[in-house]
């Protein structure tokens, strides 16, 4: 049911003079939705089947069209002062520090600390996602 309700969004978003606005924010709510599924669990196929109709749907704008082990490899970080490429980066732990650390500054309105924070897992390859419920999700 959301898949085709989804799909005619987009449908009539395209159909409204190219109105690609609200196509990608018919794919974005969809992306919504897939996450909050997502959290309740989703068998292999039915993930398997979002992840070709959002490919199905973005073919059409020119997204969503990299392969499964571009979504999935890892960057690798270098931190100035490691030698030869080798692998460093923070842990979870540390990253979760800084998040809890930037919520809690937040939280207290010292938004310049927030930024900083945020700049710094940045710099180290992490990206972090505010939700609107004022929980944030992070990935490397």
């Amino acid at each position: 049911e959301t898949m085709a309700r989804t799909r005619q969004a987009f449908v009539d978003a395209m159909d409204d003079d190219l109105n690609t606005p609200s196509a990608v924010a018919a794919l974005q709510k969809l992306r919504g939705e897939t996450n909050k599924a997502l959290d309740g669990g989703l068998s292999g196929d039915t993930r398997r089947f979002v992840r070709e109709e959002f490919r199905s749907l973005g073919a059409v704008l020119g997204l969503l069209q990299s392969d499964d082990w571009q979504f999935k490899s890892q960057p690798k970080l270098v931190v100035s002062g490691t030698s030869g490429g080798e692998k460093a980066g923070l842990s979870d732990e540390e990253i979760g520090a800084k998040i809890a650390a930037r919520l809690a500054a937040k939280q207290s309105k010292n938004y310049k600390l927030a930024d900083q924070l945020r700049a710094e897992l940045a710099s180290q390859g992490i990206t972090i996602e505010d939700r609107p419920d004022g929980t944030s999700r992070w990935k490397r």
